[in-house]
């Protein structure tokens, strides 16, 4: 018998249709509707008494969710979306979901795919915004909604039919041995028993970006030296090569060696984000690996790949070769207009092996395809070999105590962990080596940050040079440590970044980082759709990527409004918006008299409160006794260990949100942060509170209610000389100290308001203590980040002693 959907009718019956139609013309309000995933076996909707509901087969009445398989890797490939279901039926129906966990059929089935699945949080909640997108169309438009490929063969082929001119399909191209010029003839007969014929997938790099060309103009002297030599109306299309060998299976038995193509006339934050899909694969080179049991091969192996790779470039780059300098190539751009350009290459992006493989003639026969002057230096890979090698030789200057000690030994570090270890190390071993190896790491730390600048001008290169002129004047000391003797490639490398930033602008543009994260989009998560075979595996990669290309070329992703509105989306709130969190005793108000028990550093808190209290809210100018100052108005304080400050970059505008914590417990661990106050001081964050004050004004008998948000800090200054000057230290930082006296005159009580940015404090350590425990210096760290190292005012301290020079090593060289 047909019922009532509505919850109010409680499932209400009718005998028929008719009458429950016109039952339902008595509700006005919206039938209740979500959205779910079942398994494809399920049936679709169907009509039953004018309402849309869900009927499912016997057999999927079990809760089951088979395992993924190689085919259906997600879990959520085979899915139909049952749109206006009633919730409230199924809800009530407890057979499906038992009597404790409140799900229906439907939602039972989705958590459990979801989590058969592996899906990450990010992912289940997109397929739910989904599904619930696919159920208010369906209650808005009132049309049924039906999946039209409900398996993925069902999908590619739909892709491979209907979107066949919309995407550059890969191209398999198998060639023997003997085509590749520079192979010595008694190794070919080897290398064709081990390997055979060789295979590249590549695209035709004219038609690869056939419709996506220029965005923004490239800002760099070498892209105004080109455009100034090319005809009226043509545009440079300058183009950022990029390659990399890489594993792609579990194993480390399957590899992959993709070459990456982007525009380099497309601003870097927008070809450099991987969800943007700016960036391209253009091939899959051969992968090539030398046997072990062939001794003749192994020989001439490095020739022998040089040469294949450089053939197999000369394929992709035929549509540009041969052509007059400064002919232009009619391409489509922006706003559907044609476009003359010519195409240029910018940058070959790779590390120094890559770039070793890269550097030959297979560039030759293309115009403006200069490899020589396109391969150039990476942060990842320059900078990092160069600061791991300084800390190889530093270490062997230091005991095995005091390596111990500062907890510097670091085995196979990631360029996130050596940026984190150099944010700390000379504030560690300032005291523990020589003054000219200080100075030395102290250069090569300016260098770093002045080198990987968002934005560069003259005055910018030119204070880099002199960093690097000085960080090879100290280098010596650490020389002494190097076995050789600082002469390696990475190091002598150095000297190539003002030239590179000057013409082709900042080197963030061309870091070796967005490819490394592109290989888990382009190569390692394609695989799991091939059958590993070596043969045939880069074909399959290929294919599947040109379907993937092409589904999200021809219907592109739109970003759903989302009516949720953050603190920092108004620009007026973003003016010193401060916000409290992370309550303790879950929101109620604590005594004061119990935090005072808790540490010695909240012995006085009570007075310290009624201290800011006199000063700065009843703003009494002379310090009066405690007696007179103002009482509280209550005794309870509402205790925080979480401050955030949202406010916007000041290169960009982006909105972003600094935290600041002070906890004693936080995971068994203290963390309390440092912060810069208004003042022109510091202070260690110890508490974060809110209370209540009622302030009297006696002379006009009125009173005002008011709700202050304070922090206790600990007080930090700077140490200057008789003519208020910063003194210098060896480090170049910042030399602080603590205010005299006990351990209660050394915290004070501010609002939040005050609190300006994190910054990094740490003991001079070859000071010595109070009773207190306290040192009597300390530094103010600026190498935590790129914005505390640009606020630096700390002077650097110069060595008396006499130094050592690159003379002295050799002499020491041509000794030993």
């Amino acid at each position: 018998m047909p019922k009532c959907p509505y919850s109010a009718c409680r499932n209400r019956r009718f005998r028929t249709e008719n009458a429950v139609n016109a039952h339902l013309k008595s509700h006005t309000e919206p039938l209740p509707f979500t959205s779910f995933i079942v398994p494809n076996q399920t049936n679709a909707c169907r009509q039953q008494d004018g309402i849309e509901t869900a009927h499912f087969d016997e057999q999927n009445e079990h809760d089951n969710v088979k395992q993924n398989s190689s085919s259906d890797k997600n879990g959520l490939d085979k899915a139909t979306i049952i749109s206006k279901v009633d919730m409230q039926d199924s809800i009530n129906d407890k057979s499906s979901t038992g009597s404790g966990l409140k799900l229906n059929d439907i939602e039972l089935r989705f958590a459990r795919a979801s989590l058969s699945a592996g899906l990450s949080k990010a992912k289940h909640t997109e397929f739910a915004n989904i599904l619930q997108d696919a159920a208010d169309l369906v209650h808005n438009t009132g049309n049924s909604l039906k999946i039209s490929n409900h398996t993925l063969d069902g999908l590619f082929t739909k892709i491979d039919i209907e979107c066949e001119s919309e995407s550059v399909p890969f191209c398999e191209h198998e060639f023997d041995i003997s085509a590749v010029h520079g192979i010595p003839i008694d190794c070919i007969q080897h290398f064709r028993e081990s390997y055979g014929t060789i295979k590249i997938v590549y695209r035709d790099i004219k038609k690869l970006y056939g419709k996506r060309v220029v965005q923004d103009l490239f800002t760099a002297k070498w892209w105004h030296e080109l455009q100034a030599k090319l005809p009226v109306g043509a545009i440079v299309l300058a183009l950022l090569l990029s390659s990399d060998e890489t594993v792609i299976s579990g194993n480390n038995r399957a590899f992959a060696h993709p070459l990456y193509i982007k525009l380099g006339n497309t601003p870097k934050e927008i070809r450099n984000k991987g969800t943007n899909r700016a960036s391209r694969v253009l091939a899959y080179f051969p992968i090539l690996h030398c046997p072990n049991n062939n001794n003749k091969l192994r020989l001439w192996w490095s020739s022998i790949k040089c040469c294949i790779i450089h053939y197999c470039l000369r394929i992709i780059l035929a549509p540009f070769a041969n052509r007059p300098p400064y002919s232009t190539i009619p391409m489509k751009g922006p706003y559907n207009k044609i476009y003359q350009v010519v195409p240029a290459l910018a940058a070959y992006i790779a590390d120094l092996p890559e770039q070793r493989l890269m550097a030959g003639n297979a560039f030759d026969s293309v115009p403006h395809f200069s490899i020589y002057d396109s391969l150039l230096v990476v942060t990842l890979h320059q900078i990092g070999g160069c600061y791991t090698h300084l800390l190889e030789c530093v270490q062997r200057k230091l005991t095995d105590d005091e390596i111990d000690e500062i907890n510097s030994s670091i085995t196979n570090p990631t360029y996130l962990e050596l940026n984190h270890h150099r944010a700390i190390l000379l504030s560690l071993i300032h005291d523990k080596v020589s003054p000219q190896i200080v100075l030395c790491l102290r250069h090569f730390i300016d260098f770093v940050y002045q080198a990987t600048s968002k934005e560069h001008s003259a005055d910018t290169i030119q204070q880099m040079q002199e960093s690097l002129i000085l960080y090879n004047k100290y280098s010596p000391a650490i020389a002494l440590k190097s076995k050789s003797k600082m002469r390696f490639p990475k190091n002598h490398s150095l000297w190539k970044y003002a030239n590179d930033i000057e013409m082709r602008g900042v080197v963030s543009s061309y870091s070796t980082e967005a490819s490394e994260n592109q290989h888990k989009q382009d190569a390692k998560e394609p695989v799991n759709r091939t059958n590993f075979n070596r043969t045939v595996y880069t074909g399959q990669i290929g294919k599947f990527k040109t379907r993937f290309d092409a589904l999200f070329d021809t219907y592109p992703l739109h970003q759903k409004n989302v009516n949720r509105k953050k603190v920092y989306d108004d620009p007026a709130s973003l003016h010193s918006t401060r916000i409290l969190s992370a309550p303790l005793n879950k929101g109620r108000a604590i005594p004061i008299a119990t935090i005072q028990n808790q540490e010695k550093l909240f012995k006085a808190l009570g007075i310290k409160i009624r201290e800011y209290l006199d000063t700065e809210i009843m703003e009494r100018i002379h310090r009066r006794r405690v007696k007179n100052y103002p009482k509280l108005t209550s005794n309870s304080i509402n205790v925080y260990t979480v401050l955030k400050l949202q406010k916007r970059s000041a290169d960009d505008g982006e909105p972003y949100t600094e935290q600041f914590r002070a906890s004693s417990n936080y995971r068994n661990r203290e963390w309390r942060d440092f912060a810069q106050i208004e003042g022109g001081y510091y202070g260690r964050l110890l508490l974060f509170f809110e209370m209540k004050f009622i302030k009297r004004d006696e002379v006009k008998n009125d009173k005002t209610e008011m709700n202050l948000q304070l922090c206790l800090i600990e007080t930090y200054t700077p140490v200057k000389d008789r003519r208020n000057l910063h003194i210098p230290h060896i480090t170049g930082m910042e030399v602080l100290e603590t205010l005299p006296g006990r351990i209660h005159d050394k915290v004070k009580v501010i609002p939040i308001e005050k609190i300006i940015r994190q910054v990094h404090i740490v003991p001079e350590f070859s000071t010595d203590k109070d009773k207190y425990g306290y040192y009597d210096q300390y530094l103010l760290n600026h190498d935590i980040n790129a914005y505390s190292w640009s606020e630096n005012e700390g002077v650097l301290l110069n060595p008396d002693e006499n130094l050592i020079t690159w003379n002295d090593v050799f002499n020491s060289e041509t000794l030993g």
